[in-house]
């Protein structure tokens, strides 16, 4: 069984391999027509997550749901937040809704939705 450990304040958490974390996601910025769903599709499918993007029907802003290791989760995460897409100027992203679990939700797999 694999673990590995992150500080939280003065508090050490260990996280077992099994904890499946679930989040929804929120990108703000230039985030439409720059191929940023392909993008995240890309990144999630390496990380071997499960979930969705979709579009909205308000412009700047692009929704999804990502579900899967602990570890895999906060990478996603980070890249999406501090890099995200080459061609999208995110300016903002938040993740909520967060659960962890020892169970998935979705079907294997990470899905493109036109609209949401």
């Amino acid at each position: 069984m694999n673990m590995g450990s992150f500080q939280v304040g003065s508090y050490m958490a260990v996280v077992r391999e099994e904890v499946i974390v679930h989040t929804n996601f929120t990108a703000y910025g230039e985030v439409t027509g720059v191929g940023f769903r392909a993008a995240v599709k890309r990144r999630a499918d390496r990380l071997r997550l499960r979930g969705w993007v979709a579009n909205t029907t308000v412009t700047e802003r692009v929704i999804g749901y990502i579900e899967g290791p602990y570890f895999a989760v906060q990478e996603f995460k980070a890249w999406l937040a501090l890099d995200g897409p080459i061609h999208a100027s995110v300016h903002k992203v938040t993740f909520t809704d967060e659960e962890w679990t020892t169970q998935y939700e979705q079907e294997p797999g990470f899905n493109v939705v036109y609209y949401y």
